[in-house]
């Protein structure tokens, strides 16, 4: 064998052995915890779930009280009556127009409503805060 070949088959092993050592522990990991099940484990299942998780994906985290975040109503009116309504129920809401291939940042903001319009001014995504 010349050392090219060697080498080859020495990094072969090793990484055959990392690999076997690495899936021993998973299993090992399996085992214990299927040994934990039926006698009670350290972590049990919490009686309350927390109160400051959302009650629905629809309520923002940390709220107890639901608050609209999206108005799929909306979907093709005017920007204008979208515009109108969004304040009605949600006065600190900062508004942006997103007109058809125009691009927007990935940031989340809780007081920010994109409205997606058409080229005839029609809503065409549903609104939502972020």
């Amino acid at each position: 064998m010349s050392k090219k070949e060697v080498a080859t088959f020495n990094t072969a092993i090793s990484y055959i052995y990392s690999s076997l050592r690495y899936y021993s522990f998973i299993l090992k990991l399996l085992f214990m915890a299927e040994k934990d099940e039926g006698q009670g484990s350290a972590n049990p299942p919490l009686e309350k779930p927390n109160e400051g998780l959302p009650m629905s994906y629809n309520q923002p985290v940390g709220s107890n009280n639901p608050k609209k975040i999206s108005w799929p109503e909306l979907v093709g009116t005017t920007s204008e009556k979208a515009k109108k309504k969004i304040k009605e129920e949600m006065d600190e809401a900062d508004i942006q127009l997103i007109l058809p291939g125009y691009s927007v940042t990935f940031d989340f903001r809780s007081q920010r409503v994109r409205i997606y319009v058409d080229e005839s001014d029609k809503v065409i995504r549903t609104p939502s805060i972020g």
